[in-house]
């Protein structure tokens, strides 16, 4: 399994792609609020922007483009990020109406890859469903320890893109919510990188962002060291959190 890339190309490809599919597939699509065609226009429309603030990154603007390379950079990446999920929602809602299943997927796969383009060009993430439902089947199914510790540097990156009303994390009676779910899975590939300078990075980070649910991951993950015999220095990483967490007694401030 290969890890999802923050390629604008690929992602817009796939849009298209499937933009068409629906409008073949569906009929009278036109009379639809969205329709497809509306969509890809406007996913077209982000294209333009989002393409010239790569090939902008990339070159080293001359005297010509400079006054348009100072217009992009006052762009707001979260705000055109949003719009771009919206879209994605839109067609999605389309897709699923018209029972595509397929069509469906490909559109799903496209979230994670382009919250982690809006992370790495400094945007801010509060589209987080779809992104963290992407990061736990990877965790769940990447089994190579490159791969796994490629990912535990990605999610990280999502991670520190969150909005800081979402890491706030008031609503942490909701155990399903994505800001828990994508502290969890980070967590976990660390454990299964089986690498302990990862495990002991993703752990403090977990205790610091979703203290409530620390104690009961270290029960859980000793639990796994001993059935799936992991060895002995991913072992203490996991004990030594799972002593300080589960049998300390911890002082109430």
């Amino acid at each position: 399994m290969k890890l999802p890339i923050a390629e604008l190309g690929d992602i817009f490809r796939t849009f298209a792609s499937v933009a068409d599919e629906l409008t073949e597939q569906i009929d009278n699509t036109q009379d639809m609020d969205p329709s497809p065609e509306l969509l890809l226009d406007a996913m077209n429309q982000l294209a333009d922007v989002l393409l010239r603030i790569d090939e902008d990154a990339e070159n080293e603007p001359t005297e010509n483009d400079a006054d348009s390379s100072d217009t992009l950079k006052l762009l707001d990446i979260t705000r055109l990020g949003n719009w771009g999920f919206q879209i994605f929602n839109d067609m999605l809602a389309i897709a699923t109406a018209a029972s595509m299943p397929a069509a469906s997927q490909s559109l799903n796969s496209l979230y994670f890859p382009f919250a982690l383009w809006i992370a790495r060009h400094d945007g801010e993430l509060s589209e987080l469903n779809t992104v963290v439902n992407t990061a736990a089947h990877l965790a769940n199914h990447v089994s190579d320890h490159l791969l796994l510790a490629d990912l535990y540097v990605v999610l990280g990156e999502l991670l520190d893109a969150v909005t800081p009303d979402i890491r706030n994390d008031l609503d942490s009676t909701n155990p399903g919510r994505p800001w828990r779910i994508l502290n969890l899975n980070r967590a976990i590939v660390a454990t299964r990188s089986h690498n302990p300078q990862t495990m002991d990075a993703a752990f403090r980070t977990l205790v610091d962002n979703i203290p409530d649910d620390a104690a009961s991951f270290f029960r859980e993950g000793m639990e796994q060291m001993e059935a799936l015999d992991y060895p002995a220095p991913v072992r203490d990483v996991m004990e030594r959190y799972y002593t300080e967490w589960c049998k300390s007694p911890k002082i109430l401030h």
